[in-house]
């Protein structure tokens, strides 16, 4: 009896960091509370691993977690995509990456069903996302590049970006080499034997050493919501700051007076409609149209400016790509406003560009033809015929403005793709009740590719949705494709089934 409650009173003063991996998931609970000490640790080895590459999402306005063991983490391309659809509709996000820690416990609990082992889950690659609010926030994502799995798992979505999932097991060997170097395993990235018996032994509050190894260097940069130095060190920017990459990255707090921040990376456009921004164009230089400010993206392809609230043009130009713009709207709220800008490569080709200016209250047959179109820093004047409009422009996202004398100037923007024509047509109304110049043409036309032109269309359930061109928004839409015949149907319910069985 003595002994026994001897034994008791040991177990009851044990500290909690005492624990393993593997007795946090013996408990058989459906939950990764207990590991979060060593997951905090495993995801900052991560950040070590990719400087710059993987990063934090949050803190972001309209992101809330719906429990403090949420990992606000993700590749960067995914980051961006997440933090975009996020300025458009708010995000509550149940979970989002898991460390290999996290999946053990759910793996090997038994309380979760069919959890994936550790090294495959999705939620491992740095890409994937539950969200509670799926119905209301599912355009934004996929507006932005992330797919939507669809109704067998209405609240997960896998957002742009490559596999990352063998750096989720490379951070936990490293962590483990550098804490037990009498008993070191491969850093190999692969889920074996030895790795899973050392990650049960691993202590479930954290190791003593963590953090990026000492002699580590890095190139400084800004990264997510702070910077990373060149010793390897992230800091992470105080609420109401952003950093600053014009010298050595700072944590500075936007100077304009109730402005804020246009912040973004420059990525290469590999023109096939993704939004990939994982691939950056380092020391692009970037201007703000309407200022003539300039600056030099640092080297991971990431810009900066402090602005008033407004509506600007931020234009990005470098060696071997073409020039290209967007525009990015920042609000008075001192909170920094994500705009990446793609770039592509001149030895892409080209596609051709088409449309119409048109009467925006008249219909599409009223063709504008006072009008002057600009496509990418290229003017030309419309035909006087038929109030139409082409250009020669290279693969990727283009704003098509329309403006003229007494024409209130407006745009649409469409995804160009090699050796294909775009229809990216421009609806335009008078300035101050002038009547505009036009011609009826009932010719038909594609209309920015299957829909009603982007100035016509009637706002959806949840309002106008903003997109990267590749859906019926901006002024550009995907042609609609057949529906699937009933067989491909049950193919595709029993794919799903089998996926969602591997993948969680």
């Amino acid at each position: 009896m003595r002994t026994s409650i001897g034994l008791l009173l040991l177990l009851v003063a044990a500290p909690a960091h005492a624990q393993t991996v593997q007795t946090v998931a013996g408990r058989g609970a459906c939950s990764t509370a207990g590991v979060e000490g060593i997951s905090r640790q495993l995801a900052e080895e991560q950040m070590c691993l990719r400087p710059g590459g993987f990063v934090r999402f949050t803190p972001h306005p309209n992101i809330s977690l719906s429990s403090s063991r949420v990992h606000p983490y993700a590749q960067a391309s995914a980051a961006n995509a997440i933090r975009a659809a996020a300025d458009s509709r708010s995000l509550s996000i149940n979970s989002a990456f898991r460390t290999l820690a996290d999946q053990y416990v759910l793996y090997h609990s038994g309380g979760c069903g069919l959890a994936a082992r550790p090294g495959r889950s999705n939620h491992q690659s740095g890409r994937a996302i539950d969200v509670g609010n799926h119905s209301a926030a599912r355009s934004a994502l996929t507006g932005n590049g992330c797919a939507w799995f669809g109704s067998s798992d209405a609240v997960h979505f896998d957002c742009p970006g490559s596999d990352m999932r063998a750096d989720s097991i490379r951070a936990f060997q490293r962590l483990w080499n550098r804490n037990n170097p009498s008993d070191t395993i491969a850093e190999d990235g692969v889920y074996g034997p030895q790795t899973e018996t050392r990650l049960g032994r691993a202590p479930a509050g954290g190791f003593a050493i963590s953090g990026c190894e000492p002699g580590s260097t890095c190139t400084p940069a800004c990264e997510g919501d702070g910077f990373v130095d060149a010793a390897c060190n992230r800091t992470s920017c105080p609420s109401g700051q952003v950093c600053d990459a014009s010298g050595a990255p700072a944590c500075v707090t936007p100077s304009a007076p109730g402005g804020g921040a246009a912040v973004g990376a420059i990525y290469v456009d590999q023109g096939d409609g993704g939004v990939d921004t994982s691939v950056r164009v380092p020391r692009a230089e970037v201007r703000l149209l309407e200022t003539g400010e300039a600056t030099l993206a640092d080297a991971t392809g990431v810009y900066h400016f402090d602005v008033e609230a407004g509506t600007y043009t931020v234009e990005a130009s470098a060696d071997g790509y073409v020039t290209a713009s967007r525009e990015c709207v920042v609000e008075a709220s001192g909170d920094a406003t994500w705009c990446p800008i793609g770039l592509a490569s001149t030895s892409m080709g080209t596609g051709t560009l088409r449309g119409v200016v048109y009467d925006a209250d008249r219909g599409i047959t009223e063709r504008v033809i006072g009008a002057t179109v600009t496509v990418s820093g290229q003017s030309a004047a419309v035909h006087r015929q038929d109030g139409s409009f082409q250009f020669e422009v290279a693969p990727g996202e283009h704003t098509v403005e329309a403006s003229g004398p007494g024409i209130v100037p407006a745009s649409a923007t469409c995804l160009v793709v090699a050796d294909d024509t775009t229809w990216c047509s421009v609806g335009v109304r008078g300035a101050d009740g002038v009547d505009l110049e036009t011609v009826t043409v009932d010719e038909p036309i594609p209309d920015n590719g299957g829909g009603m032109p982007t100035e016509m269309m009637p706002p959806g359930p949840e309002g106008p949705i903003p997109g990267d061109g590749r859906g019926s928004v901006g002024g550009c839409a995907t042609a609609p494709t057949g529906q699937p015949a009933p067989f491909a149907l049950l193919a595709v319910v029993a794919l799903g089934f089998v996926l969602r069985r591997r993948r969680r």
